[in-house]
């Protein structure tokens, strides 16, 4: 299995593009048993929503919509096809509603279609949609180096890795190039008014945003204030970023942070607790994590206020490393190496 870029990136910056993928070796799926669920999909405890054998890849994203998990899993880095998967949150036999090339990256969904990434050996499928009710994907932008994705109601949104942040309308049409001269480096997230993005320069990181509309650059944090921005590191609502931060050294024990998407409201970056996170969600109220110490052991799934406080585990003894989160209103879902699960909030 491939170490989780949350950590494997820290101070080594050409880890983030690179790395080995293990192939998929057995494309039987087989889910557990089966959770008990009431008929929204929620109920108490950990569970397990889908099992594969050993040494399968999830990948590194997952999405959640209504009804159903979405998450991408990988080929072999130069060969072989990724796929596009989907599962109802109650669990069952998953469905696979697309193949892609073989490097893909982030996965999101709106009310009709999935996007993702693909940061592929090839020049094909960097930016990719499918129906949700079925249908054939389509290439939105053919760029072979795409990574991560984000979503508005009218446009899709990438990195161009460490080039440039872009942004095509949803319904296909030219890519427009928002901020250049930058390293943007994964992730990118985007709300009502703003679009922030990490930069990975080679002397240090920052955390930046620009208007949706247009307009200046600015950067909410740097590498004075917390270390590397890690993937997929990087959550926003409507007033504050909420990233992960690591480092320096291999193993280094990493934070979750906070700071104001407005620089006019003030206020510095705030730690709000100490972790090994691997991936970060947001929702009204809290802030969840995934969390692997030092890639070794067992990992956890955790969650703190967003004005600080306490923090509660939902999920722990881990053996599957979580590397990916998704939220909805009541549970919390994770990606392993060879599972998907979920927990209550």
């Amino acid at each position: 299995m491939r170490p989780t870029s949350a950590i494997a990136l820290a101070f080594t910056l050409s880890l983030a593009a690179c790395g080995s993928r293990t192939p998929l070796l057995d494309e039987a799926t087989v889910p557990d048993a089966g959770p008990t669920f009431d008929a929204g999909c929620s109920g108490p405890g950990v569970v397990t929503l889908v099992s594969r054998p050993q040494f399968t890849w999830f990948g590194e994203s997952i999405a959640v919509d209504d009804t159903s998990l979405y998450w991408l899993e990988h080929g072999e880095e130069t060969q072989g096809e990724g796929r596009l998967m989907r599962v109802s949150k109650c669990g069952g036999t998953p469905e696979q509603i697309a193949t892609t090339a073989n490097y893909p990256g982030r996965v999101v969904v709106d009310a009709t279609r999935a996007y993702w990434s693909n940061q592929s050996s090839s020049d094909t499928g960097g930016v990719m949609s499918v129906p949700l009710a079925g249908g054939a994907a389509t290439i939105l932008q053919a760029s072979g180096n795409a990574t991560g994705i984000a979503l508005d109601a009218t446009y899709v949104y990438w990195i161009d890795h460490g080039a440039a942040v872009m942004r095509t309308p949803k319904v296909g049409g030219a890519a427009v190039t928002l901020a250049s001269g930058q390293v943007p480096w994964d992730t990118v997230a985007v709300n009502a008014s703003r679009i922030v993005w990490t930069n990975q320069p080679a002397m240090g990181w920052s955390l930046t945003a620009m208007p949706v509309a247009g307009g200046p650059l600015i950067t909410l944090a740097s590498a004075s204030t917390g270390s590397v921005v890690t993937y997929p590191g990087l959550a926003i609502d409507d007033t504050r970023a909420y990233w992960i931060a690591y480092g320096p050294g291999y193993g280094a024990i990493g934070a979750i942070l906070s700071v104001p998407l407005d620089p006019a409201t003030g206020g510095a970056p705030v730690m709000l607790a100490t972790a090994y996170p691997t991936s970060i969600a947001v929702d009204a109220a809290n802030v969840f994590w995934t969390d692997y110490p030092n890639m070794t052991g067992a990992g956890a799934v955790k969650r703190i206020p967003k004005s600080g406080g306490a923090v509660s585990t939902l999920a722990s003894g881990l053996a599957d490393a979580p590397s990916d989160i998704a939220i909805d209103a009541t549970r919390v879902y994770w990606t392993g190496a060879t599972t998907v699960m979920s927990a209550a909030k």
